[in-house]
């Protein structure tokens, strides 16, 4: 781990950058707080840009529906425009995560960031990302974190520019997205997987899904007492959501997103809960991205196993995705043990402005 990033650094960063690129000096920054923009407006621009970046691929989509799902979070301070001659350049969104546990952390998670399509590669988006940097730290937060698509690496993508860049991904790890099946047909379908890829999960799906034959724990949205539950789980750091954002994540309704938490109970008490939202493919399917998968200290595998099949069920029975998928680092357990595939990595950077140990972090993909 590196030293903590210093507001000196993050100038001399910025300096270099202009002076690879003048022409910067030309273009205006402007916070969502000073140039505010609806989110139908915010969503066209990100994803008519990002239309040559991705095809076919499963990814979150940022639809006006999710950026509103996310607003609770949203530091419009923090999440900045770029401007040229008030033509709408670029954007980076910044959300406000906490966490506690080790020690309580409050982190600006970046995302969304967007150059307009035939303009980059001329130091923009590392123009805003130095920004929000800056932004961040003068704010007061423990460390700017965001995911990088490493399927994207060509000259002038992200992973590419970003990379490895000492200032803007300064600690970093490739962290599995790991998959469960819940429709054979249309995951092996979507997921483009060869005849052995196939049978491969085939066999896992049933070796994974056995039900038993009687439940022994139950199920609910009783996100009320998902804050005590959190409070037992101090040796490992876990969201520290207000009852807002709580509220959000717990039922969330619309044409496109849906959100749920629910929690486990074994006799009256809570003994884990996860959480999560819908995400639209091809206007016809979706897929269950979940945010968070937490379970009781000393819990057995059998049990774990039953609280994952009964998350599964709800989740069918509410929505009917073909697929869940969860970051590896959003649960305290390895959920490959009960059937969930490593589908492929992403880059996950932390950007400290203190020095802490910050592994453990249950950072969302966004």
């Amino acid at each position: 781990m590196r030293m903590a990033i210093t507001l000196d650094d993050i100038r001399n960063e910025k300096e270099r950058i202009i002076y690879k690129h003048p022409n910067l000096n030309g273009y205006t920054i402007k916070s969502l707080n000073d140039y505010p923009i609806c989110d139908n407006k915010l969503s066209s621009f990100i994803e008519l840009n990002w239309q040559d970046d991705y095809s076919d691929e499963i990814r979150i989509i940022f639809s006006p529906d999710f950026l509103s799902y996310n607003n609770p979070l949203l530091d419009k301070d923090c999440s900045i425009l770029l401007f040229e001659r008030e033509r709408l350049e670029g954007c980076f969104l910044c959300y406000r995560y906490e966490y506690t546990g080790k020690k309580d952390i409050i982190t600006a998670h970046n995302t969304a960031l967007t150059i307009k399509q035939g303009n980059r590669g001329k130091g923009k988006g590392q123009l805003l990302w130095v920004e929000q940097m800056k932004r961040a730290f003068e704010k007061g937060y423990t460390a700017t974190t965001y995911w990088i698509d490493i399927r994207h690496n060509q000259k002038g993508q992200s992973y590419s520019i970003f990379g490895n860049n000492k200032v803007t991904a300064q600690n970093k790890k490739k962290i599995p997205m790991l998959a469960k099946s819940l429709s054979f047909e249309k995951a092996s379908s979507y997921g483009k997987l060869s005849r052995f890829e196939k049978i491969g999960l085939k066999v896992i799906d049933k070796i994974f899904s056995r039900k038993p034959k009687h439940f022994s724990i139950e199920i609910d949205s009783a996100e009320g007492q998902v804050f005590s539950f959190l409070n037992s789980l101090k040796k490992r750091y876990v969201p520290c959501p207000n009852q807002d954002t709580l509220r959000n994540k717990s039922n969330y309704r619309s044409e496109t997103l849906n959100s749920s938490l629910f929690a486990f109970k074994q006799g009256g008490k809570v003994i884990g809960f996860f959480y999560g939202f819908t995400v639209p493919v091809n206007n016809k399917d979706n897929y269950f991205q979940i945010d968070g998968f937490f379970f009781k200290k000393d819990l057995g595998w059998k049990t774990k196993h039953e609280m994952i099949l009964l998350a599964e069920q709800v989740i069918k029975d509410h929505y009917d995705p073909f697929l869940c998928i969860i970051p590896a680092n959003c649960s305290n357990e390895n959920l490959i043990k009960y059937g969930f595939i490593p589908a492929e990595n992403q880059l996950l950077v932390v950007n400290l402005f203190e020095d802490i140990d910050y592994k453990g972090l249950p950072i969302e993909l966004r």
